[in-house]
């Protein structure tokens, strides 16, 4: 993100200040998705686009969207996986998931291995 961020010039303060971590997480996620196998990547693709949703910052949200129209459009996908997009844009309700902001977790997409909250004095450690 950081080197095409650097290439297009000086980085806004007020973008600098949205970038938190659950941002950062799903530009990674959308990043990541051209080497997904096709299987792979219809199942991540609700769960990219529920987290661009649940981004609380309109600037977040926006440069997230944008940045999957690219990735989905700018080339970086073979044509399996960029029929993929198309079914999953089309007819699979992305376009409503990313533009309308429906979102459909049921819960907290978390990393592997993350800590979860630990019920009232025990410590997972």
């Amino acid at each position: 993100m950081a080197p095409a961020v650097a290439a297009q010039g000086p980085r806004t303060d007020t973008l600098d200040a949205e970038l938190d971590e659950r941002t950062i997480l799903t530009l990674t996620l959308v990043d990541s998705l051209p080497f997904l196998p096709p299987p792979l990547l219809s199942d991540w693709l609700p769960v990219v686009a529920a987290l661009i949703s649940e981004l609380r910052s309109n600037i977040a949200r926006e440069t997230c969207k944008k940045r999957l129209w690219e990735v989905m459009t700018g080339g970086e996908m073979d044509i399996a996986r960029s029929q993929t997009c198309v079914a999953w844009w089309g007819t699979r309700g992305g376009r409503e998931m990313v533009l309308g902001g429906v979102s459909v977790l049921a819960h907290d997409v978390e990393m592997s291995g993350a800590l979860g909250e630990a019920p009232m004095g025990l410590s997972k450690l």
